[in-house]
């Protein structure tokens, strides 16, 4: 008997040792099981707000007042870097009435559990200002907490689109003085570097007047009565000295134009120079997020290997037709060693092309229709436009007819052809802001991501 009560008591204690652990084992579990889901959360909780910074008029708008702040803070975002830090941050979201509440945008995630603070700070080492090259705009902070206490937080750097900004409507080189520069240019800038003196046309007089109390709207220069060319924004600044037309030409002098200004003792290189744009960061976006192709043998352009035809067969918009900004970026076929200048011949294109070689545009086709918007928020319609997004070449640009754009042009090879003089762009100051329609401006900077626990600052 004293033996079946001691294997009795050891029995029932290795039960109640093994009740324990499995306790232990089921509650510990349990605990990882809401660690992922407050993880997953807060992973959810960085994407919608990421979604209202691309998009502040997503954000909700049935709450108080000072709910206005943050949609401007989100607004303000791609242009205005956050300043504080994390303990004094730029934008903190915390109230449960929104990020608990039954029509809180994470509503359908409450069986997870609950967000329970948004903030907004500057990046963690960033010089303030920003040092040149650094896109960093903010640090993301969400931080969501599910059952038992589990807590992560999600912290991400956000950048600026690396295609941008894009400051003027026409930028890159003057090739030779034969060439006579594009000059039309409404609403923006002009920006010209160079090997040689800069060509401006034959007349002083057609290179539109600045005028601040000019409407923005959709009229064309003209080419014949010069007295019509005026624009409220538009100046002209070349790196080199102007040799044509002379500044004394038909007794009409640069005094009369002060938007256009040569690079000298008055004038620095940053205010001529066209837009530093990085190319390897920029490369490594597309490669990411643009369609991609290259240029065959014979013109064509290839995707993944095979041929798809001609730029117009790829991009042109059908006449009567529209369609979403294109992100696109055509190389050079390795293959090919001297591949032929890749030829634009029709007149109806949308978004956003990207060029690694050189580039002909036949020109004077019809356009589209385009309602535009000016720099002083107006929305005037423009009409016979060709190109509406962005044409930028590593190449040179060659321009046989007249051509009609509403963005920019920047060719770092330059600009030649009979037509170069046609060019007319009405700049997209969006650009200006880095902000290009149809493709987020702020984007999650790689490498930044960090998951972290309830007890890391």
């Amino acid at each position: 008997m004293l033996i079946a009560i001691m294997v009795l008591s050891l029995g029932g204690s290795i039960a109640l040792i093994a009740f324990r652990s499995s306790t232990q084992e089921l509650e510990l579990s349990r605990f990882t099981e809401y660690e992922m889901s407050s993880q997953y959360l807060a992973e959810s909780g960085v994407d919608q707000v990421v979604s209202w910074v691309i998009d502040p008029a997503s954000f909700p708008n049935t709450y108080p007042d000072d709910y206005i702040a943050a949609r401007n803070f989100f607004d303000a975002l791609p242009t205005k870097p956050c300043s504080r830090d994390s303990e004094d941050p730029d934008l903190i979201i915390d109230d449960n009435s929104f990020l608990a509440g039954t029509d809180s945008p994470f509503s359908g995630l409450k069986v997870m559990g609950e967000i329970e603070e948004i903030k907004f700070y500057a990046p963690l080492g960033q010089a303030i200002p920003p040092a040149a090259g650094d896109r960093r705009l903010c640090t993301l902070e969400v931080t969501a907490i599910s059952g038992k206490g589990a807590t992560k937080k999600i912290r991400v750097d956000l950048a600026s689109n690396p295609i941008g900004p894009i400051t003027a409507g026409i930028q890159g080189t003057s090739l030779n003085a034969a060439s006579p520069l594009p000059i039309w240019v409404h609403w923006g800038g002009i920006r010209y570097t160079g090997v040689s003196a800069e060509n401006l046309g034959t007349n002083i007089l057609k290179v539109p007047k600045l005028d601040v109390s000019e409407p923005f709207d959709g009229n064309s220069y003209n080419d014949s009565d010069f007295s019509a060319n005026i624009d409220p924004v538009m100046d002209i600044r070349v790196e080199k000295n102007i040799a044509v037309p002379h500044p004394d030409d038909g007794g009409n002098s640069f005094v009369e134009r002060p938007n256009v200004v040569q690079n000298d003792e008055n004038v620095s290189l940053n205010e001529v120079n066209p837009d530093d744009i990085d190319q390897v960061v920029l490369r490594r976006f597309l490669r990411m997020n643009s369609e991609l192709y290259s240029v065959a043998e014979d013109g064509k352009l290839k995707k993944d290997g095979a041929t798809v035809g001609t730029f117009d067969e790829v991009f042109e918009i059908p006449e009567g037709e529209d369609s979403n900004f294109r992100l696109v970026w055509i190389t050079l076929d390795p293959g090919v060693h001297h591949p032929p200048p890749l030829l634009i011949g029709g007149g109806r294109y949308k978004g956003y092309f990207f060029f690694s070689g050189d580039i002909t545009i036949i020109g004077g086709q019809e356009g589209r229709t385009v309602v535009a918007t000016t720099p002083a928020g107006g929305h005037p319609t423009l009409s016979g436009i060709n190109l509406e997004g962005l044409f930028y070449t590593n190449g040179s640009m060659t321009i046989q007819d007249s051509f009609k754009a509403y963005g920019a042009f920047f060719s770092r090879g330059g600009f030649t052809g009979a037509g170069a003089q046609a060019l007319e762009v009405w700049y997209n100051s969006a650009f200006e802001k880095a902000v290009f329609p149809g493709i987020r401006s702020v984007t999650p900077l790689s490498g930044t991501w960090a998951t972290l626990d309830s007890d890391h600052s």
